[in-house]
C-alpha cells in the first residue's frame, strides 16, 4: 500500500513538473532574449535555467502542501474524537459516582 502512495505522489510531482514547462520555457527564452539584448548573457540561458528551478520548487511545494491537507484534517478529526472520549468518560465517571452510594445501602 505504501507503495501506491509514493508513486502517486511521484507520479503527480512529475505532472505538476510537466504542466509547469508550459510557463517556464517561453517565460525563460523570453528573460533570456532580453539578457542577450542587454548583453549580459554568459553562455547558458539564465533565465530558463531560473524558471526551471522555479518549477521544480512550485512543484514540490504543491505536492507537499497536498499532502499535508489530509494530515492536518486528521489530526482534527482525531483530536475532535478525544475531546468526545474525555467528555464520555467523564460522564461515566459522575455516573458510577452516584450510583455507588446506591449499592451500599
Amino acid at each position: 500500500m505504501p507503495e501506491k502512495k509514493e508513486k502517486r505522489s511521484f507520479l503527480k510531482f512529475f505532472l505538476y513538473l510537466l504542466a509547469s514547462q508550459l510557463y517556464a520555457v517561453p517565460l525563460g527564452i523570453l528573460i533570456s532574449k532580453y539578457i542577450i539584448s542587454i548583453e549580459a548573457y554568459m553562455g547558458i540561458p539564465p533565465g530558463v535555467l531560473i524558471l526551471e528551478a522555479v518549477a521544480v520548487v512550485s512543484c514540490f511545494f504543491t505536492i507537499l502542501a497536498l499532502s499535508m491537507g489530509p494530515r492536518l484534517k486528521l489530526k482534527r478529526v482525531y483530536s475532535s474524537v478525544q475531546n468526545k472520549e474525555r467528555k464520555l468518560d467523564k460522564i461515566i465517571r459522575m455516573i458510577e459516582s452516584e450510583s455507588k452510594p446506591d449499592e451500599i445501602t
